[in-house]
């Protein structure tokens, strides 16, 4: 079962992110949240991993 939690932003981006919304393709401002917190999360990951010597999954290995 996935729980959730609610996060409040103000009204400003709310409005930012409905200029975008449906034009990026996005059915609701929480699917477009979670996408972009999921792409945040993935980049601070792999500066994580070039800080600490890990090779990135895309490099090409021979």
């Amino acid at each position: 079962m996935t729980r959730y939690i609610t996060v409040k932003i103000p009204e400003e981006i709310g409005i930012q992110i409905d200029r975008i919304l449906y034009k990026a393709g996005y059915s609701s401002r929480a699917e477009f949240v979670k996408d972009a917190i999921r792409r945040l999360l993935e980049k601070f990951s792999e500066q994580e991993a070039q800080q600490y010597g890990a090779q990135q999954p895309s490099e090409n290995r021979m």
